[in-house]
């Protein structure tokens, strides 16, 4: 069979979940052709397509804290960390055991945010509020991370973001599509079926 035939073949039987992932236009022109991962946790009932909900979260800290007070009054979305989906790019992404990779598709009228220079803000701005409060209270702390994340993020040019392998976060959507990387290892072959 010629892979022109093969490729005919799955189109066919993943036609509905393509239809929905070719609606995802913004991204898919935004994007121009690179992939942005996410970590889900295994499912069995979901083989290769998911549509998953972006759910209210319950996690708290100091540190989440300040991520929704920088954007709160910026986006005017309450517990914006929360509510958004964190997503990397092919360099910057790890997969955390128990989880498996997916390829994120957000829905269109999405907003997002990145800092070029994080690529973990979990990370990078945790060992930034452990080392502050060595000199500072808490309260301080907080305020100042609260400060720097108001400034040092943007919501310009989503591929910029996606090259400088910058951590997006998106949010504002109900819900977003996931594909299973082991799906389609390499993105350009699904990139081409969608546009």
């Amino acid at each position: 069979m010629r892979a022109k035939e093969l490729f005919s073949s799955i189109e066919e039987r993943m036609s509905a979940e393509l239809f929905r992932l070719r609606q995802c236009t913004e991204f898919l022109q935004e994007s121009k052709g690179e992939p942005l991962l996410k970590n889900l946790s295994q499912n069995e009932t979901h083989d290769w397509f998911r549509q998953v909900k972006v759910r209210h979260h319950k996690k708290e800290s100091p540190l989440i804290e300040s991520f929704n007070e920088a954007f709160e009054s910026k986006f005017g979305i309450q517990r914006i960390h929360q509510r958004a989906i964190f997503t990397n790019g092919v360099k910057s992404f790890r997969l955390q055991e128990g989880y498996q990779t997916y390829y994120v598709f957000p829905t269109n009228r999405y907003n997002f945010i990145y800092n070029p220079e994080i690529t973990s803000s979990s990370k990078r701005y945790q060992s930034t509020f452990e080392e502050l409060q060595e000199n500072f209270d808490e309260g301080t702390v907080k305020g100042l991370i609260t400060e720097l994340l108001g400034y040092t993020y943007v919501s310009e040019n989503l591929f910029e973001g996606i090259d400088k392998d910058a951590e997006i976060v998106f949010f504002g959507i109900p819900y977003y599509y996931a594909i299973h990387k082991n799906s389609f290892p390499e993105y350009e072959e699904l990139y081409n079926m969608l546009i």
